[in-house]
């Protein structure tokens, strides 16, 4: 129970949100986060050397959501599948359906209702059931970005999942 932390230890949680890569207001690139992430890979890899341009990369980062782990594990799963001799667009796509098949083998039915509000208000409905909240986002299925206020946004791998697709379309939302 996270209230209970600060009388535990001496200062209250800290909580690591993920870097930022979208606007909350607009649905628009954080270009701020983007470089962020960008600098991250920069430190690890030769980018120029090993995609064939910022799109690709970027498209990882996008993709991520935010998430470092999550970054890097777009760039190995389309390292493993790359075709030519640089990281291609196709590449990165197929990284993702590999990563993203794993999510559609999941069983989404108590979380949909919540990712549709969540993805349209960017908070969790007031009602929520406080146990699938909390699995939400200890599984990042749910991410949580802290800037002046906490907000939060579907993972993209989540988003792509078949079963919440059809129900983000069918609750009429244009989020994502």
């Amino acid at each position: 129970n996270a209230p209970q932390l600060g009388t535990l230890y001496d200062n209250e949680p800290i909580v690591i949100p993920m870097i930022r890569i979208k606007r909350q207001e607009t649905g628009g690139d954080d270009d701020r986060g983007l470089a962020v992430l960008e600098q991250i890979l920069r430190k690890r890899l030769d980018l120029e050397r090993i995609f064939d341009g910022s799109e690709t990369w970027l498209l990882a980062c996008r993709e991520s959501g935010g998430s470092i782990r999550d970054l890097l594990r777009i760039v190995i799963q389309a390292t493993l599948k790359r075709k030519g001799e640089r990281l291609a667009r196709q590449d990165m796509e197929a990284g993702l359906v590999t990563i993203v098949n794993t999510y559609d083998r999941l069983s989404w039915g108590p979380f949909l209702g919540i990712f549709e509000a969540v993805s349209r208000e960017h908070q969790f409905p007031d009602e929520v059931d406080v146990t699938l909240k909390r699995q939400a986002l200890h599984n990042l299925f749910v991410l949580e970005y802290q800037n002046d206020v906490s907000w939060f946004d579907l993972h993209p791998f989540v988003r792509r999942a078949r079963a919440v697709k059809k129900a983000l379309a069918a609750g009429g939302s244009s989020a994502g």
